[in-house]
């Protein structure tokens, strides 16, 4: 079994290049559903705020 030192020597540009775009999608799915999340919280914010009133 491969010691965590050679697998990450073994590593190619390009599967550390797959991983970095593969992250970078990540983040931004996270960004807009957190875009997205935020939106909804200050419409039943708002929602609340109205039938309080």
């Amino acid at each position: 079994m491969p010691t965590p030192r050679q697998v990450k020597r073994e590593m190619t540009d390009v599967s550390k290049d797959m991983l970095i775009a593969a992250k970078n999608k990540r983040i931004k799915d996270l960004k807009a559903e957190n875009r997205y999340l935020k939106g909804e919280l200050q419409k039943l914010r708002g929602r609340i705020y109205d039938s309080l009133s």
